[in-house]
């Protein structure tokens, strides 16, 4: 529905008396095209449900608690190819004029409005306490003394107690355009449970997304703010920015850096491999901490070219005085590779997976390391 069809249908309800005003939960579905139209009405009809037409659109009252069955009875009376000449919303109030007009521009086809509505969980996970962390931890290369912890969201129905992968949170949070929801919900949360552990000093590696901040000194200042009701220095603080390479603006990541660093926040850079992009960010952002991306790990095993990549990375980083964290390490080779490289930190199933409260790190793998080398 383009704006001057919008604008008709709008035109229409202010002269049309006989609107409903069913009131919040009514959904609106908007035939593109004769051909839809017809479908739309046939479906409908067949599926005996209730509708009131319009004349652009059709309402369904009371539509919201029924929805997975409106669904499933929509789907299968309209192919795909109609589904996406059809757009649907629902209305938050009364159907009035005023209300219609935004309700008819948010209206999206089908299968996204379907999509979306799938994963409004997304929206209950970051408001009624689904989320919390486990911890990763990360060691000094040359004894195996826990340096820090990876801060890692995780998310539990509390009504199934089904665990939600990570990658499927954020994919709803983003579908539904509450990345900066999450980021926040996720950082703070980062925060209390990590406040829960032992007072060792050690450093707290929290992820965020620099794109989803709106304001990065309201954001950084709400850290800080719970940071300190937590009794954790803003020095123990690390702020691993991900997917790097994704960020346009350098410009905008550059100045929220700067804002951390002020404010003695650490600040690292996570994934870095050795793509000719990877001097350009170091040299730009100038991070604390370049995390090695765990593919150039993996494949420093493999191939000579891979191992003096990696090799050129450290060496690079640390004329920048930045320090090296390998992440990813899962083998014994995978760790010899890494220190021969000159890391100064590593992070990897080999020695812990990510847990709450964190799991203890043997030291027997770097005493083993240590003699061998000596040998």
């Amino acid at each position: 529905m383009n704006t001057q069809e919008v604008c008709a249908a709008t035109e229409w309800s202010r002269r049309d008396r006989d609107l409903p005003g069913t009131g919040s939960d009514s959904l609106l579905l908007v035939p593109l095209d004769a051909d839809a139209d017809a479908a739309l009405q046939k479906a409908l009809s067949s599926e005996n449900l209730a509708f009131i037409r319009h004349s652009l659109f059709y309402e369904l009252p009371n539509a919201r608690p029924h929805f997975d069955t409106l669904r499933q009875q929509l789907a299968r009376c309209l192919p795909d190819v109609l589904q996406n000449r059809i757009k649907g919303a629902f209305i938050e109030n009364a159907l009035s004029p005023e209300a219609l007009l935004p309700a008819l521009i948010r209206a999206e086809p089908l299968p996204i409005f379907f999509e979306r509505n799938d994963l409004r969980w997304a929206a209950r996970a970051i408001t009624e306490g689904w989320l919390y962390s486990v911890f990763h931890p990360v060691l000094d290369a040359a004894d195996g003394q826990v340096f820090g912890y990876e801060a890692l969201i995780r998310a539990r129905n509390p009504q199934t107690e089904e665990i939600i992968p990570p990658r499927q949170l954020l994919y709803a949070c983003e579908k539904i355009n509450l990345q900066h929801q999450f980021d926040q919900a996720a950082r703070l949360q980062a925060l209390r449970d990590a406040a829960a552990l032992p007072r060792t000093g050690a450093r707290f590696f929290i992820n965020f997304h620099p794109c989803s901040l709106y304001d990065p000194a309201i954001s950084l200042q709400t850290t800080l703010d719970l940071a300190q009701q937590s009794q954790i220095a803003a020095s123990q603080l690390v702020f691993e920015v991900v997917e790097t390479e994704r960020i346009e603006d350098r410009a905008l990541l550059s100045g929220i850096l700067r804002q951390y660093r002020q404010r003695g926040v650490g600040v690292a850079l996570d994934d870095m491999g050795s793509s000719s992009d990877t001097l350009s960010y170091l040299a730009e952002l100038m991070p604390d901490y370049v995390k090695i991306d765990s593919e150039l790990v993996y494949e420093a095993t493999r191939r000579a070219s891979a191992r003096h990549a990696l090799q050129a990375m450290v060496e690079l980083a640390k004329r920048l005085n930045m320090k090296v964290i390998a992440k990813g390490i899962e083998t014994e080779a995978q760790m010899h590779a890494c220190r021969q490289a000159g890391v100064d930190f590593m992070q990897g199933f080999l020695f812990a997976h990510p847990a709450n409260p964190p799991q203890s790190v043997s030291p027997g793998l770097f005493t083993t390391g240590a003699a061998h080398r000596a040998a």
